[in-house]
């Protein structure tokens, strides 16, 4: 049992990244199509997350092809880490696109780099399966982020690092993508308009 949820854990890491890196990607090489682009991806992993709980036959396939690596929530209905991840990128691009990229590269690379360190080098428990490490890692890489994008102003992006850690530490586990892969923007937003 634990080999497969290390698996799971592994495999959700492995999505998490590559359609982060999907998403970012095509914002950088065509904004305007990425726009529609994600708009269609987000629809289409809202419609078949949400299917799933609607159509008995689709739950079936799905949880015989993906099952293994759901967590309690999502096994209980709710929806999918991916699809929060595709959620928050199209609301990002639509209602933040100036802070899009470091938003999303927050999400992407911060959220993976906690759950991996975290779990690696826990140091001390915080919250539920939350750690000190994970949260210093939220915190480092989102100022690395920010410090990149706003150079020269630290009390901007070491405040913005500290309050995204924060996000991360007390999000509800099901919802995680959406609150860490938003609260950048939003603090952004708020700071500089």
């Amino acid at each position: 049992m634990a080999k497969q949820r290390q698996k799971a854990f592994w495999t959700r890491r492995c999505i998490h990244v590559s359609w982060g890196c999907l998403l970012l990607g095509g914002y950088v090489l065509n904004p305007s199509w990425a726009r529609w682009g994600i708009s269609a991806w987000m629809l289409t992993m809202v419609l078949l997350d949400w299917g799933r709980s609607k159509y008995a036959p689709w739950e079936h396939m799905f949880r015989r092809w993906f099952g293994w690596m759901l967590k309690e929530s999502e096994a209980r209905g709710q929806f999918t880490g991916a699809t929060w991840l595709v959620i928050v990128a199209g609301l990002l691009i639509w209602l933040f696109p100036s802070y899009y990229l470091p938003a999303m590269m927050i999400l992407t690379f911060g959220d993976s780099l906690a759950a991996l360190l975290g779990r690696w080098l826990p140091l001390l428990h915080l919250k539920g399966r939350k750690s000190l490490m994970g949260s210093l890692t939220m915190g480092v890489i989102s100022a690395l982020v920010l410090g990149w994008f706003y150079r020269g102003e630290p009390a901007l992006y070491l405040s913005g690092a500290g309050l995204i850690a924060m996000v991360e530490l007390m999000a509800p586990d099901s919802t995680e993508n959406l609150w860490v892969g938003l609260s950048p923007a939003l603090f952004l937003w708020l700071i500089r308009g």
